[in-house]
C-alpha cells in the first residue's frame, strides 16, 4: 500500500494516505466496540476517507473531476464503499479484493477451503455484525452504485483466494451493468503477475486517462 502512495506522488499527484485500522490483531477489539454502538469497521474508516477528501477539497482548489481513490485489500473494499456514496470521487482501483463473499465468509465461519489452515482465527467481532450486509450488498450490488463513473478491478495472477471464489464472475457481473448503461469502456478488469499485491505502475496511465 505504501508503494501506491509513493508510485503517484513521483508522477505529480496529491496524495492522502489515511492509516486504516482494518487489519491484524487490533481489528477484532476495535469492530467489536463499534458493534456495540451499532456500527462497523466499515463504516468508520469510510468516513475517515470522506473526512479526507472534505479537507483537501477546503485546503486546495480540487475539483470533483480530479479526485480517484486507490486502495488495496480491505483498503479496496472501502475505496469502493466510498465512491459509492460519494460522487466527488471520479475514478476508483480496488485492488486484491473483489470476490463472492457470501460464499467466501461463510467458508471463513465453517473453516472451510481456503479458510482451512492452523493459523485460523475467527473475529466474531469483526465478521457476524456484517454478514447481513454482505448477503444483501454484493461487490456488484456496489458496484452499480458507483457505475458510470470509471472502476477498475484489478489482482495478482497468484492471489488464490480470489481466484478460488470468483472474481473473474464477480467482475463479468460488473461488466454487466456497466454496459446496461452504455458506459463498457468506464470498467476495467486487470490482472497483474504476483500475489497479493497492488500493481500501481500498470493503473497509473488509466488513472490519467480516467481523471
Amino acid at each position: 500500500s505504501k508503494k501506491i502512495g509513493k508510485i503517484f506522488l513521483e508522477n505529480g499527484y496529491d496524495i492522502i494516505a489515511p492509516f486504516m485500522f482494518n487489519h491484524g490483531d487490533r481489528l477484532s477489539n476495535i469492530a467489536g466496540l463499534l458493534s456495540l454502538t451499532g456500527s462497523t469497521l466499515e463504516w468508520f474508516e469510510v468516513n475517515k476517507v470522506l473526512s479526507s477528501i472534505d479537507f483537501i477539497r477546503r485546503s486546495r482548489k480540487i475539483g470533483d473531476n480530479e479526485i480517484g481513490i486507490y486502495g488495496i485489500s480491505g483498503g479496496g473494499r472501502i475505496a469502493m464503499y466510498t465512491a459509492a456514496i460519494d460522487k466527488r470521487i471520479k475514478s476508483v482501483v480496488a485492488s486484491c479484493i473483489v470476490q463472492d463473499m457470501r460464499k467466501s465468509l461463510l467458508d471463513y465461519a465453517s473453516r472451510k477451503n481456503q479458510f482451512n489452515r492452523k493459523d485460523y482465527s475467527m473475529r466474531f467481532h469483526y465478521y457476524v455484525p456484517k454478514f447481513p450486509f454482505y448477503y444483501k450488498y454484493t461487490f456488484p450490488s456496489i458496484s452499480e452504485l458507483i457505475a458510470p463513473r470509471s472502476l477498475r478491478i484489478e489482482c495478482g495472477s497468484d492471489d488464490k483466494i480470489l481466484f478460488d471464489y470468483e472474481i473473474e464472475n464477480e467482475c463479468s457481473k460488473i461488466k454487466n451493468i456497466y454496459s446496461d448503461k452504455n458506459n463498457e469502456s468506464n470498467f476495467s478488469f486487470s490482472i497483474h503477475p504476483g500475489g497479493h499485491e497492488a500493481n500501481p505502475e500498470g493503473t497509473l496511465a488509466w488513472i490519467g486517462n480516467n481523471l
